[in-house]
């Protein structure tokens, strides 16, 4: 099961902001991020993915210190969704994307069981990802999540999801990351009327000092 640990860690910005953590989490459960706007949530989010370094103290995964990881290491196991996600395809269209990441393509009926995702999917991979919908874009990075299963992923700015399929895939993911011990951050409430999993709220403000 994977785990991070926060050892004293302190983090700044040149405005003297700064946030202390000394705790850990563990896999198997979806931690909600709970603050208002400026609190801090992306910048916890890109400690746990590793695209921000701690001033002082130590990140560890799985009891190995984040800092000594190769760029290829991280990248193999962290994920931050941006709140404009479009921004993180490398690639005009969804299908250039996974051929740029070489990653392999699956059905997602093969990977949670439903089959209405792979209708989903073949109708938007070719479009321009600058002309897609939020949930569009949304749906596109759930694919990925589900194809490339990193540790750690922290999503910035969870959308509201209005569409019943795309929800139920959604949470469908949560499960089977949390079945399979990985972990997950969101900087908001996630809907989880349709679902029972485990999730845990923290509320940011609890390491940031004035």
């Amino acid at each position: 099961m994977t785990k991070i640990i926060l050892e004293q860690m302190i983090f700044s910005y040149a405005n003297n902001v700064e946030w202390f953590v000394d705790t850990s989490f563990s896999g198997g459960n979806v931690y909600q991020l709970i603050g208002a706007n400026g609190s801090g949530k992306s910048t916890i989010g890109k400690l746990l993915t590793s695209i921000f370094e701690p001033c002082s103290g130590e990140i560890l995964l799985d009891d190995e210190v984040i800092r000594k990881f190769s760029s290829k290491r991280k990248r193999l196991n962290f994920l931050f969704i941006p709140q404009e996600p479009q921004w993180s395809f490398l690639g005009s269209t969804y299908a250039k994307h996974l051929k740029n990441m070489k990653i392999e393509r699956t059905s997602s009926s093969v990977l949670i069981g439903n089959s209405k995702i792979d209708k989903m999917i073949s109708n938007v991979e070719n479009m321009p990802i600058f002309s897609m919908s939020q949930e569009q874009i949304f749906l596109l990075i759930l694919h990925e999540i589900a194809l490339w299963e990193r540790s750690v992923i922290f999503i910035d700015e969870c959308p509201d999801i209005e569409n019943y399929d795309l929800l139920d895939f959604f949470l469908s993911i949560l499960v089977l990351r949390n079945n399979k011990g990985y972990l997950t951050f969101a900087s908001r409430h996630i809907k989880m009327e349709l679902s029972n999993l485990n999730s845990t709220s923290i509320n940011i403000n609890e390491y940031r000092r004035p």
